[in-house]
């Protein structure tokens, strides 16, 4: 639902529907701890089970819930950081 890194949270919009009500509380949750918040927005779909992070490498799925725009936005909002998205 949400992928962070360093001071960002990236918020997913899943390619799966009944994911999608997840998102809401999951953006309260990081905002109220101060995370700076981003979304990846349409046409692009990502799910944060095909995401896996290992130290500043960022491993994204390409999936029928992760699309290739899910993991350019996704690689958009956090190489600046330092994250390597692959």
């Amino acid at each position: 639902t949400v992928v962070v890194y360093r001071d960002t949270a990236v918020m997913a919009r899943p390619g799966a529907i009944e994911r999608t009500p997840e998102v809401p509380g999951a953006e309260a949750a990081v905002a109220a701890l101060g995370y700076r918040v981003v979304h990846i927005q349409a046409p692009g779909t990502l799910d944060g089970g095909d995401i896996l992070k290992v130290g500043d490498t960022i491993y994204a799925g390409h999936s029928a819930r992760t699309n290739l725009e899910g993991i350019r936005q996704l690689r958009a909002a956090l190489e600046p950081l330092g994250a390597t998205v692959v």
